[in-house]
């Protein structure tokens, strides 16, 4: 009977090794699938004739830019301004960066010759105010859904960007800036501020004289733009 049980404990414990084996096979080969470039991958991917570009399975773009021992691939998440970057040398991953309009985010990644990573950049550690806190706050104030991908035929487009700037004289913060203008020649543009930490619009202001001013949307919540503000 103790030998029968011992024998159980003992194929218990085989198969659970193999089991622990196979996910870390499965796990190596999903690292070797992220880190390496497959053209065979993207080969036979089907191409919208609209924009040229080839079609993911789950309805993404991606353009791939191969120029002697460097390639890179750009994911355009399907009709919204979310992109995935890799670039890779001799196959083998180089940096993952990930952008949403002009806006850098998320964790930025480098790797070394051997496609071991080397450093990770926290683009988040200075905006308590998240992306999408900027979107729902765009969208409540001023009814524009920056989630939605804009296209050369649409009549308003939009920019969003952050960076850490003088705004007023002795006053540097982390920003977000959202931009909405004409998307034709001689069009206005108006440039709108947002506090990375507070979420609290700085100003709304007038960035490119143009027809139309007056049209683009106007915050629910009226604004008083201060003096003094810097816009280098």
């Amino acid at each position: 009977m103790i030998k029968n049980i011992f024998m159980a404990l003992v194929m218990l414990s085989i198969s659970n090794c193999k089991s622990q084996n196979n996910k870390q096979q499965i796990s190596t080969q999903k690292k070797d699938t992220m880190d390496y470039f497959d053209k065979s991958k993207y080969d036979k991917l089907p191409i919208d004739p609209k924009v040229n570009y080839k079609v993911l399975p789950n309805g993404d773009y991606v353009t791939i830019d191969i120029s002697n021992n460097r390639t890179v691939v750009n994911i355009l998440k399907q009709n919204t301004p979310y992109r995935d970057y890799f670039e890779y040398k001799n196959d083998k991953i180089k940096v993952s960066a990930f952008s949403f309009y002009s806006i850098q985010y998320g964790i930025e990644k480098q790797y070394d010759e051997s496609g071991k990573l080397i450093s990770e950049k926290d683009l988040e550690k200075d905006y308590k105010f998240s992306i999408e806190n900027v979107c729902e706050l765009i969208k409540k104030e001023y009814g524009i859904d920056l989630m939605k991908n804009t296209s050369n035929t649409d009549t308003i487009r939009y920019d969003c960007n952050r960076i850490k700037k003088e705004i007023f004289k002795g006053d540097i913060r982390y920003c977000y800036f959202v931009s909405i203008a004409y998307n034709t020649e001689g069009g206005a543009s108006k440039l709108i501020a947002i506090d990375g930490t507070t979420g609290k619009i700085l100003y709304d202001i007038p960035y490119e004289p143009g027809f139309g001013l007056d049209k683009l949307p106007k915050s629910k919540t009226p604004i008083v733009n201060p003096k003094g503000i810097i816009l280098k």
